[in-house]
């Protein structure tokens, strides 16, 4: 009992280092959220694992809209309002 209990500790700790000895990083699946659903006209936000991207203005016309670009990582669009960009929402 004790000799496979050290062995299936053993093997946990050789699975979890195993990132450190050959060098990669894994990366943990978590899908991404949006907020808003890429609507110009509604304040929100991004969310993936390492990461919470809000939607801002760039200058009176440029609104940088935060988004998923795919199920695990946000990012930016960058979207031209056409009325004007206050507060991270294009004016409708």
């Amino acid at each position: 009992m004790k000799k496979t209990m050290v062995i299936i500790l053993l093997a946990i700790f050789l699975v979890s280092c195993n990132s450190q000895i050959t060098g990669e990083f894994r990366k943990p699946l978590a899908p991404c959220r949006d907020t808003d659903g890429n609507d110009f006209y509604r304040y929100g936000k991004s969310i993936d694992y390492y990461n919470i991207r809000y939607d801002y203005c760039l200058d009176d016309f440029t609104l940088y809209e935060a988004v998923c670009l795919n199920f695990q990582n946000g990012g930016y669009i960058e979207h031209i309002c056409e009325k004007g960009c206050i507060n991270g929402v294009c004016l409708k």
